[in-house]
């Protein structure tokens, strides 16, 4: 705690230490304006001085020690996003530790700067290159580490493998990339670390013939499901929890061969019948996970057997 009193880190504002919670999941400090699902009957007393509330209420918003309940905390269960969770997410996605990253600011601070990140993990910041690519046709190293390919070129060269082209950490794809990486006839296509999938890139993927992942997509937009279902060959969309009726009469109104959707949890019974229509051996669903209805009508129809 500074002179200021105690920092909220969402409204980075400074509270008397009466007025500031730790939260018990993600330790952030979240003070009484910012908290979340707060019940109307729970007690505020105002006063003046260095902050701007006491909460006698805070007893009921928080455990046993003292520390904020996660379902108030507007990082673990609202739409703020703590700096630590950010560290996180970029360090998973680089394949680097945090000691690695240290490790590099310090020799970019020093007169003897190396060559900065090793170049195996992430070279010019994440960039697949031509001269990686090259490896890679050799049996050299892998590319799934990788978070964006520097040029068409390099995607022309990588079109031409014959294996699965495992893109698990690209999380930009510009259309131009795009459309060479759709020559790719030599195996699957991996798009599990693009987090959505816009309406132009999935009608520049929709000509790709073959199988395609996009593990990593949590939703779609109508427009966007009906265009990539004009594609040939098998989709995958295992990050997709909740189909609605609309998505899934557009996926399977298309030319796909194969749809997979291991990770629903969430299917109304008009979805399910969309998905019936189906040949029951392209259709791949966990059916434990389903509602009992929605799988009822998929098992009638002749899936699951």
């Amino acid at each position: 705690m500074s002179d200021q009193g105690t920092k909220c880190e969402v409204c980075e504002s400074y509270y008397n230490m009466h007025a500031v919670r730790d939260c018990e999941s993600c330790n952030e400090d979240v003070c009484i304006d910012c908290l979340i699902d707060v019940p109307d009957d729970i007690p505020f007393e105002r006063y003046h001085g260095n902050s701007t509330f006491y909460d006698e209420g805070f007893e009921q918003l928080s455990n046993g020690d003292d520390l904020l309940l996660l379902k108030h905390c507007p990082f673990c269960s609202g739409n703020e996003v703590s700096d630590g969770s950010i560290l996180s997410w970029l360090l998973e996605k680089t394949g680097l530790t945090q000691n690695e990253v240290q490790e590099t600011i310090l020799k970019e601070r020093s007169s003897d700067a190396g060559d900065g990140l090793d170049l195996d993990k992430t070279p010019e910041g994440g960039k697949l290159t031509k001269e990686i690519a090259e490896q890679f046709l050799l049996g050299e190293g892998t590319i799934n580490q990788y978070q964006t390919i520097d040029s068409p070129e390099t995607a022309r060269l990588l079109a031409t493998a014959e294996c699965d082209l495992e893109f698990e950490g690209l999380t930009r794809l510009d259309l131009d990339i795009a459309a060479e990486l759709i020559q790719h006839t030599g195996g699957d296509l991996w798009l599990d670390g693009l987090l959505e999938l816009p309406l132009d890139l999935a009608q520049v993927l929709s000509k790709h013939v073959g199988r395609i992942t996009f593990d990593s997509v949590a939703d779609l937009e109508v427009e966007t499901a009906t265009a990539i279902a004009q594609k040939k060959g098998a989709l995958g969309f295992s990050g997709i929890c909740n189909l609605t009726h609309l998505i899934a009469r557009s996926l399977c109104e298309g030319q796909i061969e194969q749809l997979e959707l291991t990770g629903l949890t969430e299917l109304s019974d008009d979805a399910a019948e969309s998905l019936s229509k189906l040949d029951r051996r392209n259709l791949f669903i966990t059916f434990d996970n389903l509602p009992a209805s929605a799988a009822k009508i998929l098992r009638d129809a002749g899936h699951g057997e």
